[in-house]
């Protein structure tokens, strides 16, 4: 039997002055585009704990507020306030208030965007600033729902965060990446050269 080689993939991954070269600057204000747009989709989910869905939150909504149909929840009534608001057990909607991290979130995208598009000479810094506090705020945004978990359990629900929040912390990332690379080679374009040593003016 004849051994057949296999077939080799190579794959090719930039290097960091490539990343950062000017060729690749617009995908830092793409990346902040698209988080941003990711907002307008559902970022997470309320459940049934048979599996029901609730209702959907996007991301827009965190920011905004957003009002439940609690009815039917707790044998139909509804005693827990999960959403720091004043309710009663004969209450059948409970308003979700503007979620402070949400906000933070969107404004961090949209501060990169424009600092991208109107070419400020400090674009990188801001870029890498508002990439990186953008997945922080996400973060703490799941972080202080999931801490919540108790309260949901009792109302019989549980929340699912959707592919559009993983897929707004990818672009910040992504954005972050690629400020953070130029911003190391507009350091080391900015250094001045070392002085050349005259020979001549050495003492013997």
């Amino acid at each position: 039997m004849e051994n057949t080689p296999g077939k080799s993939i190579t794959i090719q991954i930039p290097t960091a002055d490539e990343m950062a070269s000017e060729n690749r600057r617009p995908l830092a204000p793409v990346s902040f585009a698209l988080a941003i747009g990711l907002f307008f989709f559902s970022f997470m989910d309320l459940r049934c704990t048979n599996g029901q869905k609730i209702a959907s939150v996007t991301g827009f909504q965190l920011v905004a507020g957003k009002e439940f149909n609690t009815s039917g929840l707790l044998n139909g009534g509804f005693d827990t306030d999960l959403f720091g608001t004043e309710t009663s057990a004969t209450d059948e909607s409970q308003r979700m208030p503007p979620n402070p991290w949400a906000i933070l979130a969107l404004l961090s995208a949209v501060a990169g965007l424009v600092v991208f598009i109107r070419r400020f000479a400090w674009e990188n810094l801001v870029g890498a600033s508002a990439a990186g506090m953008g997945i922080i705020y996400l973060s703490i945004l799941r972080w202080s729902y999931m801490l919540n978990a108790g309260q949901y359990a009792q109302a019989q629900m549980y929340i699912v965060f959707k592919p559009a929040y993983w897929l707004a912390i990818l672009a910040f990332a992504v954005a972050g990446t690629i400020s953070l690379f130029r911003l190391r080679l507009w350091d080391a374009t900015a250094s001045p050269p070392p002085m050349p040593v005259d020979p001549s003016s050495s003492l013997v």
